[in-house]
This record gives C-alpha cells, structure tokens and sequence, in this order.
C-alpha cells in the first residue's frame, strides 16, 4: 500500500486563484452537471467518491495558506461529509448554489437527485485545486471507480502522489528560446490595457454577494450544428461565434461611448496545446487567460465581428497562445500570501475605479462522452463557471456532443441582467 504524504506543496495558481477569492473577486468553484437515463447507485457512488480522495490525495486535504507559506494539508479519517442525495430538485438546485470551502475540505461534493425519467448528479470542486480540465479528469475517473466496484466491492485504486500540479509539465514541452518570447507577449498584453484606458463592459448591477445563482442556458443540438457549418464557411471555431456573440450583445445592452476599447478575457487549457497527450500529471490548474482586443473596431454587423475575431485567434493559435502571462506565475509562487491579496485588493480597486475590469468570456471545454460512462451508461452534462461579483461581468460555455451550454454564475440581485444579457447572445447568433 502506498503511504499518501501527509501535505502537499501549493502550485503558483492554486495561490493566485485563492487570493482571488480572498480579495473578492469570484467565489472559485467549478461544477459538472450530468443527467442520465438510468438509476444510479447511490451507495457505491457514496464509496467511489471516498476512493477517490486516496486516488488523488490533493482532493482529500484542505488549502492552508499563512503569511508566507501556503500548502495542502491532508485531512484525518472520517471524511467530512461530501456526498448527499436530494430528496427534490430545490433541495439539487440549493446544493448548486452553495460554495465549497478550500480551506475545510474536503476539495470535491457529489449530490444526486432522483427523477423519473432519470437521474441527476452534480459534482462541485474549488477552482484552488484544479481548472475545467481538471473537473473533467475528476468526474472521468470518479466514473471509472464506480464502474469498477460493481465487478469488484474491494477495488482500491492507485494512489497519486507524484503527479505534478506545477507549469513545469507545460515548460518541458516549451522550446530553449521561449523566455524572451514570454516576456515580448507579456509587455505585449500589458500596453494593450493601457491604450485607450477604459474598457467597455456592461454594468452589472452590484448587491449583496450571497445568496448566488446560476443562470443557464441550452442551445438545441440542431442550432450547434448550423453554428458549427456556419463556422467552417467562415474560418471560424463555434468558439470565436461565442466571442463574436459576446461582443454584439456587449454593444446592445449598454451604450458605446466610441472611445472605451472592446477587448475581454478568456481562457486556454494549455494542456490541449502543449502536453502531447493533452493529460496533465496531477489534476492542479493549467489554464490561463488570453485576451481578445478589437480595440474600437467591432465592425457594423454579426459577420464582420466574427471576421475580426476569427483573424486574432487564428494569429494567437499560430504564436503560442496562452502563455502572453505565464511569466508572472513564478512570482505569484515566490511571493508572500499576504502581499498577494494586499497587491490583488489594489489593482482590482484601480481596475474597477478606472473603468478598466474587462469581462470575460471562458470557454469551459468539451466533456467526452467517453469520460462520464458510469457502468457504461451515457450521460449528458455541462460545466458551471465560478460565480463572480458584480461589477464585472464573467460567463463561461461548455459543450458535449452537439450539445452547448451558456452559463454565469451572479449574485441573486444581477440574475435578470446577466438572464437578458445571454438572450441577448442567443439572438446575435445566425440561424
């Protein structure tokens, strides 16, 4: 039997991401929701969910983070609870809508729901412990636990603990003369915040934090392939549409001065471009952002915006894409926790006076069916991004199959805008 270690080191972003939280930014959760056809057991799922803390040791420990070190330190048997069954679909929705604490642990909650014409399964995780990417290797292999206590009650899988959660599995894969580069894209990026000062954004109204909700929105897997054949006419990825969407209801549902610059936030899982088997060692974090500026050119109609955002993409695509901050991860993991969030608490105060807090827009991933078979069975799911605070506006996309999911995590008080907002998206899409 391996001896699972009783703390882990804390990668650079697992800091970043929980300063973020710490500063106000979001409440840093990640969720997948899957529906199946059938009956699960939810006794075994119960069981699957225990395994898989020894499975990936960094799921069963909480986030301790002190003035100047911060780790994972493993929790002591008996578990916390982290798995319930709703008894009705307000009790699944409340279950949603709650945060997940880092620093109790543990880093995963499982919660199903019973239907008649199947079963519902939500599986939340910190974003402090892993990205989309990582939920998806979470749920895929929670599935495969589940799958094997069927055929075998005393299976235990294989502990990982040498997994690595840090950039360095992305930098071995990275070319000698890639440092001068990061720091070219980095400057880069950095001018082109600066020029013209403001961003335009839409003004999401700001109100209490909590309570929070979910507005979610599902496109008809006939619309996702007209979206997906319009793209290829158009060398375009139903990712940059989503963009192009994005932008257009950015100028609709609030007023364009001419002068504010439209540029937003996205995201990269650098995996997918720069590990060869598109598997990170450990589940950890490996996504980062990119930015897309038109800067005060959107172009007249839904085609011309698609035009220009489809051009910078290919152009991001072509020069390593993903890595324009990647240079700034080994300071956030050098510095002292406390001056990270004392150094977050600034800029995002001189970013919202300044009218400078871009929105964003993060591409969630596809999850393979192939990964959330439970005894074979197939499921049909999405991904939840974070929920964050007003005045910034963040929503993110997920897909499966021919399925695509539009999602924002809001405080209750900014749900009617951020529900109009995402109608807004749907009517600027060609159908």
């Amino acid at each position: 039997m391996i001896e699972i270690p009783d703390r882990f080191p804390a990668a650079a972003l697992d800091k970043i991401i929980s300063s973020g939280q710490d500063v106000g930014i979001a409440d840093f959760m990640l969720q997948m929701e899957l529906c199946f056809e059938h009956r699960l057991d939810a006794q075994r799922l119960a069981r699957a969910l225990e395994l898989l803390l020894d499975a990936q040791p960094i799921l069963g420990c909480r986030l301790v983070t002190e003035k100047k070190k911060v780790f994972w330190k493993r929790l002591e048997r008996p578990w916390p609870e982290m798995f319930c069954l709703a008894s009705n679909p307000c009790e699944f929705d409340s279950f949603r809508n709650r945060p997940i604490d880092s620093r109790r642990g543990p880093q995963i909650s499982a919660c199903l729901l019973r239907a008649a014409d199947g079963d519902r399964l939500l599986v939340k995780v910190t974003h402090q412990v892993c990205d989309a990417g990582g939920l998806n290797d979470i749920v895929a292999q929670l599935s495969h636990i589940y799958t094997q206590l069927s055929k075998n009650p005393d299976y235990e899988p294989r502990p990982n603990i040498h997994g690595a959660r840090h950039f360095g599995q992305i930098m071995r894969h990275l070319p000698w003369y890639i440092y001068p580069v990061l720091l070219f894209l980095f400057l880069r990026t950095t001018l082109s915040y600066q020029i013209p000062k403001i961003s335009h954004a839409l003004q999401v109204p700001v109100g209490p934090p909590t309570p929070f909700t979910f507005v979610i929105r599902h496109l008809a897997p006939g619309l996702v392939t007209h979206l997906a054949d319009y793209g290829r006419q158009h060398q375009a990825t139903v990712n940059d549409l989503m963009i192009a969407a994005f932008y257009r209801a950015l100028l609709k549902k609030e007023a364009w001065d001419g002068k504010a610059a439209l540029r937003i936030q996205t995201t990269v899982d650098l995996r997918r471009w720069y590990i060869p088997s598109g598997k990170a060692e450990g589940i950890c974090n490996l996504s980062t952002y990119e930015h897309i500026n038109l800067g005060r050119d959107p172009g007249n109609n839904f085609g011309a915006t698609l035009s220009r955002v489809s051009a910078i993409t290919r152009r991001k695509k072509s020069g390593w894409v993903g890595l324009s901050e990647l240079c700034t991860v080994p300071l956030a993991g050098l510095a002292p926790y406390a001056f990270m969030v004392q150094a977050g608490e600034k800029l995002l105060q001189e970013r919202i006076s300044s009218r400078n807090y871009p929105s964003g827009l993060t591409n969630l991933g596809m999850i393979q069916p192939e990964s959330v078979l439970f005894d074979g069975h197939p499921a049909t799911g999405w991904i939840l991004p974070p929920v964050v605070y007003p005045p910034v506006l963040y929503m993110g996309f997920s897909g499966y199959g021919n399925n695509l999911t539009l999602s924002a995590g809001v405080p209750c008080a900014a749900g009617q805008s951020l529900e109009e907002f995402i109608e807004q998206m749907l009517e600027e899409l060609p159908v």
